[in-house]
């Protein structure tokens, strides 16, 4: 894995700019803070002239579910989609007050060189559960390029 997933996704459809918002409209359904009805919908979120602020409909939840902020741009070749997949703020913020009340306690014994074992067992479970935000962007930004290829019948 590198670290594509940090920069913007970006697809090139052929379509002007109001075909694509069109058909991206088409797939987009107005958010809800509870999914208690199954939908046929791809996303949720809401889509301006210019930008969109989306996220992928699940059945269930998930906290590393990304918040897909894009624009359009109209180019001569058709219409530039950029798109950013951002963690959500809230799952940002409590992965910073997790860390540090769970692992701020033993970076001081880990200072006066006393390391025992829940010590270390909590260094690992901070690294990996850090590891897991690089690997869910990836694997929703390779979701969210065939989904938006799909919508807007792009072939590869």
């Amino acid at each position: 894995m590198n670290f594509t997933i940090f920069r913007p996704l970006i697809i090139i459809a052929a379509e002007p700019v109001t075909e694509v918002r069109e058909k991206l409209s088409r797939d987009i359904e107005e958010r809800r803070f509870f999914n208690s009805l199954r939908s046929n919908k791809t996303y949720q979120g809401e889509i301006t002239e210019n930008t969109f602020k989306i996220s992928r409909i699940i059945s269930g939840q998930n906290s590393f579910l990304p918040v897909i902020y894009g624009s359009f741009k109209e180019e001569k070749e058709g219409t530039e989609i950029k798109m950013n997949l951002v963690p959500d703020c809230f799952v940002i913020v409590f992965f910073v007050f997790w860390c540090v009340g769970f692992f701020g306690p033993d970076v001081s014994s880990f200072m006066r060189g006393d390391l025992d074992s829940f010590s270390l067992f909590s260094l690992i479970f901070v690294v990996v559960f850090t590891g897991m935000f690089p690997y869910f962007l990836y694997s929703e930004r390779k979701k969210t390029q065939e989904n938006f290829r799909r919508i807007l019948n792009i072939k590869q």
